[in-house]
């Protein structure tokens, strides 16, 4: 068991006693004394008075304040050394091999014995071995036209010294990229290689140079219009961009990229009276050999160069022609092969623009038994307009109508148009009609009609017109609305008969949409021959959905 503490009174000797910074009374006398026990002592007007120190303990109150002592500073003994320069600042980024971005800061960012994480020891003995094994440092980039080359500045070769040898390590790559027509031509550098640790590389000329933006990694682009002289442009030959490697112990080396520029082009289109057509012109090193779609260019002494060639003829050559609605995209591969034999590809391409065209009036397919037809239709404004080959005039806002003859008799008339702006590629559109007796059209009506086995009303179908897509219908009532026509269809709004199936009193609307030529106006009455089409949203307040039919005859009268 724990022994039991046993308080043993207090002597006179250490009453007597002084007392220690704690309280505790000290014993006086040399003999031996037994451990000294903790007994409190009575405070005394001294001590009431004093002040408590920070153990809580009174402390005595002396007779005169003690002043706290001054801090005066020591004056700097000078250094008789003279000032060395500060080295001038140098953007820094993080070093090629380092954390990506964000990733917290890098070994090059830290004082010595700043951090002693395990981390940071980590890095600083790898960096250390990869320095000390000399591993070079390389991002491997394919180089797909040009070699790449890099060459100290002259400084640097002047010197001739082995060291100065061993700090013109760093070598560069990068290419040229040209835009599809040749007028942007962009600096796309790659690989990066150096025997010592890189810190970062930048951009020595340029307004980006002096900036964060100057710094160069694989995969970065530059205009190369930023790195010509003022006024210069980029000419066939050696193009040269200083660049300023930063190793890691601060050391600056300026080295120049030379690329190998074997050729510069621009395409473009002009108007070749008929059909549009495509112009490349080139410039390539006097002495070099060019193709063009596979043959010889005629290459000037001085190194120019011209190719022209009708857009239309490309139509039908494979991988230089992609048609959409409203343009197509064409291309032209060419070579320039050196004196050596050395052989550097490119392609031009660009976007050649399809001349709008709209016929709106009558149907690809139509039936009539007029004696003519209108032909109304859109254009691009200024656009010049041909109906069968005879020039048409068109509406300074593009649009036009033209009235064409037609002769009875079961064989269609073709109409053909065809609408041309300077620069852009020919439209063309053609449409068909035949003109019929009355009695013949009334017979074709009929004969559709025969095929018509359900006897489906208005009020069958109206509701849920959706369920009866592709089931054929007779309807007959009154045109509401005037007949709108636009790309082959007319379109106006039926009010439909109690014979066809509208109860009395009610209103019956159907929206119709015909593929005729048969003259329809406004307030006329027609039958209506076709198939249930489902709903029609419309911008109408009093029928914002009407179902929909779609009419193969529509025929006048009752």
């Amino acid at each position: 068991p724990s022994p039991v503490f046993v308080p043993t009174p207090p002597t006179p000797e250490l009453l007597s006693a002084k007392r220690t910074m704690l309280g505790v009374a000290a014993p006086v006398s040399e003999a031996p004394v037994p451990s000294p026990v903790f007994v409190p002592t009575p405070p005394t007007p001294e001590l009431l008075s004093a002040k408590r120190t920070m153990l809580g303990v009174a402390a005595p109150v002396s007779e005169a304040p003690v002043p706290s002592p001054v801090f005066v500073p020591t004056p700097p003994t000078p250094d008789p050394r003279p000032p060395t320069p500060a080295p001038a600042y140098v953007p820094q980024q993080p070093a090629f091999y380092g954390p990506p971005p964000g990733a917290g800061p890098s070994w090059a960012d830290e004082a010595p014995a700043a951090r002693k994480s395990r981390a940071g020891l980590v890095v600083a003995l790898t960096l250390g071995i990869l320095a000390v094994a000399g591993v070079v440092a390389a991002v491997v980039f394919r180089q797909e036209i040009f070699g790449d080359e890099a060459r100290t500045a002259a400084g640097a070769a002047e010197a001739g010294s082995a060291a100065a040898a061993a700090a013109a390590s760093a070598r560069i790559g990068a290419k040229l990229a040209f835009s599809p027509d040749g007028s942007d031509v962009r600096l796309v550098f790659g690989a990066i290689e150096s025997e010592r640790p890189v810190r970062e590389i930048l951009l020595a000329v340029g307004p980006s140079a002096g900036t964060p933006a100057a710094v160069v990694q694989p995969g970065k682009e530059a205009p190369v219009a930023d790195l010509l002289p003022a006024g210069g442009s980029l000419a066939p030959g050696t193009l040269e961009v200083p660049l300023d490697v930063v190793y890691a112990d601060g050391a600056v080396e300026r080295v120049e990229a030379a690329l190998a520029v074997p050729y510069t082009f621009r395409a473009s289109v002009k108007d070749g009276g008929t059909v549009p057509v495509l112009r490349i012109e080139f410039r390539v090193v006097p002495g070099t050999a060019l193709e063009a779609a596979g043959a010889p260019v005629e290459v000037s002494a001085d190194g120019s160069a011209a190719y022209e060639v009708p857009v239309e003829s490309l139509r039908d050559r494979e991988g230089a022609w992609k048609e959409s609605e409203n343009h197509v995209d064409v291309s032209v591969a060419f070579a320039a092969i050196g004196p050596g034999g050395e052989r550097a590809d490119g392609s031009a391409a660009l976007q050649v623009p399809i001349t709008k065209l709209r016929v709106d009036f009558p149907p690809r397919e139509a039936l009539t038994t007029e004696a003519t037809v209108w032909v109304r239709g859109e254009t691009a404004p200024g656009a010049a307009l041909a109906l069968d080959g005879a020039p048409i005039a068109v509406n300074p806002n593009g649009t036009f109508a033209v009235e064409v003859p037609l002769v009875e008799g079961a064989t269609p008339r073709a109409i053909t148009l065809a609408a041309r702006l300077p620069g852009s590629l020919e439209r063309r559109a053609t449409v068909t009609v035949t003109r019929l007796a009355p009695e013949d059209l009334l017979a074709r009506a009929r004969e559709y009609e025969a095929g018509i086995a359900d006897r489906l009303g208005y009020s069958d179908f109206a509701a849920a017109a959706s369920s009866f897509v592709g089931r054929r219908v007779r309807l007959k009532g009154t045109v509401r609305s005037t007949p709108e026509m636009r790309g082959g269809t007319v379109t106006f709004v039926l009010f439909v008969d109690t014979a066809s199936g509208c109860p009395r009193r009610a209103v019956c609307a159907v929206l119709v949409q015909a593929a005729t030529a048969v003259p329809i106006a406004e307030r006329s009455v027609v039958r209506v021959l076709g198939e249930i089409a489902g709903a029609r949203v419309t911008t109408s307040a009093d029928f914002p959905e009407l179902p929909a039919v779609r009419a193969e005859f529509v025929l006048p009268g009752g």
